[in-house]
């Protein structure tokens, strides 16, 4: 569906108003919308396509931005469309509907503000950290001040490290202890960095020395080798590792499905993601129908030979590792048949992410729905993820109404959420509530990143807004930000145009 903006030139848009708004905030903080928008709450989401006549259907448009319209300006768009509207017949709106009602439900939120600082340890733990970043010597480090360390205070240390040849040296200097004593927790946090820095044959010796010592995988295990091997681009290699896990009689709890969602999201495996989702909500896991065969080889791009299910199950990887008792099996794998719902924030928004880039809206509609009357709290992750998608689909309107809800439910915007729609504003045409959306960020209190910065520049430079160029740039170098690279060309190349308009102007 194409969106349309006011028949203006693109270099009248918005410059009546930016240039002394960039000083002078004089609009509320926290509208960017008509605050008289006929959007009901529901507890449920649902398209809705209304038909009037048998032409063409159109999604209904709106040329001025609400955040930008007095109510003159409103009444007269209204009565302008309105006479078009008589003029030509009637016409047919194509809608995404969002409907929540808020009074019959009320429901927990997560706290939006993030503090940004590490958390402060107590103890010796700080001394040690220090001694450590600064000592190349680990050992002797750790010989000095790391004895009659409890298993909280390793793991921290273990954790805090920022190279895996360091983690794999105190990890070392740990299990030379008498007292020590493995667990779970701390092979954990060795696999995770060995598998974030791809060092596939250090990870695949520490998991045979987890398994000779007797230490049991957890779902937080399996859920990391997830993660590690699926932003790696191994999908093949991620999804035998939930094969392993079934095998030894585990099924997956929430965290590990919604890893697997979302490493099957990432690669663009929309409908497997979807398939082992609805198979884990069904109390199953099926991996044998998701023909992993089939499934594009990131391996081959690395120069590694293809794996195949079998050989990588007859590795030593998958021959140790938590070998279960039959009996415990057993009972283990009745664990399949229940019912299950997710009971996490961040499984319900990967899922709207998923059926929103699968171009699935009522699905991502059908999610959002479901989260609103489970309780889950809701975060601005779940409002960002569902505006994005609204908006990039051409529906800006309910992408606008999503905002509102944010805020009703006491879930504060933050830079993403307006740089979301800074991009929808910007790609829909709408100049003025683009600028908008660019202005609103410092008004709440908030900064403008790198992206927000960007992509202001690209609008302004694009419809050669030198003036208003100029002004964001000074903003930002108050601010003490400097222009990014990526937006360096279009601002070269704007000067370049205006000084062609000028020379042409002399002949």
């Amino acid at each position: 569906m194409m969106l349309h903006s006011q028949s203006c030139s693109s270099m009248e848009l918005g410059q009546e108003s930016f240039q002394s708004s960039m000083h002078n905030h004089t609009c509320s903080p926290s509208k960017l919308r008509n605050p008289q928008c006929p959007f009901r709450t529901r507890a449920f989401l649902e398209f809705n396509f209304t038909h009037h006549n048998h032409g063409l259907a159109r999604r209904q448009l709106y040329p001025v931005p609400y955040a930008l319209s007095t109510p003159q300006n409103i009444n007269h768009v209204v009565t302008s469309r309105a006479q078009k509207q008589n003029s030509r017949g009637p016409r047919a709106f194509v809608g995404f509907k969002l409907q929540c009602d808020s009074e019959t439900l009320v429901l927990p939120t997560k706290g939006s503000s993030i503090n940004g600082k590490k958390k402060a340890y107590g103890g010796v733990l700080p001394s040690i950290l220090r001694s450590l970043q600064s000592e190349n010597d680990v050992e002797k480090t750790l010989n000095s001040c790391g004895e009659n360390l409890n298993p909280k205070e390793q793991t921290v240390i273990l954790k805090e490290q920022k190279r895996w040849e360091r983690v794999v040296r105190v990890f070392d200097w740990f299990k030379s202890q008498k007292e020590y004593v493995p667990n779970v927790i701390h092979y954990n946090v060795v696999l995770r960095k060995l598998g974030r820095a791809q060092k596939w044959d250090e990870l695949r010796l520490c998991w045979i020395e987890m398994a000779k010592k007797g230490v049991l995988p957890t779902n937080n295990t399996y859920a990391m080798l997830v993660d590690v091997y699926g932003k790696a681009g191994l999908v093949k290699e991620a999804l035998l590792w939930i094969k392993h896990m079934k095998l030894r009689g585990m099924f997956p709890d929430d965290v590990t499905m919604n890893t697997v969602v979302k490493a099957l999201k990432d690669a663009g495996e929309f409908d497997r993601a979807d398939k082992f989702y609805k198979d884990w909500c069904n109390g199953k896991i099926e991996l044998n129908e998701l023909d992993l065969d089939s499934m594009g080889d990131s391996a081959n791009d690395s120069g590694l030979e293809p794996i195949s299910f079998k050989h990588f199950l007859s590795t030593e990887l998958f021959k140790t590792g938590g070998r279960i008792p039959t009996s415990k099996m057993k009972a283990s794998s009745d664990t399949e048949n229940p019912i299950r719902k997710p009971r996490q924030t961040s499984t319900y928004n990967a899922l709207i992410d998923l059926y929103g880039k699968a171009g699935r809206l009522d699905d991502a509609a059908n999610v959002f729905g479901e989260m609103m009357k489970s309780g889950v709290a809701m975060d601005a992750i779940t409002f960002n993820t569902m505006i994005f998608t609204c908006g990039s689909h051409g529906h800006l309107s309910e992408a606008e109404a999503l905002l509102s809800k944010m805020e009703e439910r006491g879930i504060s915007p933050d830079t993403r959420t307006y740089n979301i729609l800074l991009s929808l504003y910007a790609d829909a045409g709408n100049i003025d509530a683009a600028l908008n959306c660019y202005r609103k960020i410092r008004e709440v209190g908030l900064s403008p990143d790198i992206v927000s910065h960007r992509t202001v520049l690209h609008v302004l430079c694009e419809r050669n807004m030198v003036q208003d160029v100029e002004t964001v740039i000074r903003s930002m170098e108050k601010s003490g930000v400097r222009i990014d690279e990526h937006s360096v060309p279009g601002v070269i190349k704007m000067y370049i145009m205006r000084d062609s308009l000028i020379r042409r102007s002399f002949f």
